[in-house]
């Protein structure tokens, strides 16, 4: 991937150094231009039959996309709408108890504060964030280690 041709697909970055890729990240102009489209035959259209059918189509080619370049299958592949829904999923999958302990980063992603937070009151899991740099000597034998 040459830097300055990825660069000069993103309309923000002609006038800013753009540092954020989260929710608020920049948009590709292409992304813009497909999106337009989408919209404005939906307005023509109505958002049933074909859009509906369209959009489950893109999902599984996504999905596809992303497995062939894991090396795995479409089924091994979920997609969210974010990262925070990601680490919700993740965190609501596995099977935490009372006096399980989860170290975190102090540097973390704030959408894993939340769901953090939820799985100290629902299940009585310890949750200490700690230095980035001290993670692993902070696991101890109450730490659930999830690989």
């Amino acid at each position: 991937m040459d830097p300055v041709k990825l660069r000069a697909q993103f309309p923000v970055f002609e006038r800013l150094a753009y540092l954020n890729a989260g929710t608020c990240g920049p948009l590709p102009g292409p992304a813009v231009g497909v999106a337009n489209q989408v919209l404005e035959e939906s307005a023509r259209s109505g958002r049933s039959g074909m859009y509906f059918e369209q959009m489950l189509a893109l999902i599984k080619q996504r999905r596809a996309a992303y497995a062939a370049l894991l090396n795995g299958g479409p089924d091994d592949v979920a997609l969210t709408t974010s990262t925070s829904e990601g680490i919700v999923r993740v965190l609501a999958g596995l099977q935490f108890e009372p006096g399980d302990e989860v170290v975190t980063s102090d540097e973390e992603h704030p959408g894993l504060l939340g769901p953090l937070a939820a799985l100290r009151a629902q299940r009585g899991v310890t949750v200490r964030a700690v230095p980035f740099a001290r993670v692993a000597e902070a696991v101890t034998a109450k730490t659930r280690l999830v690989a």
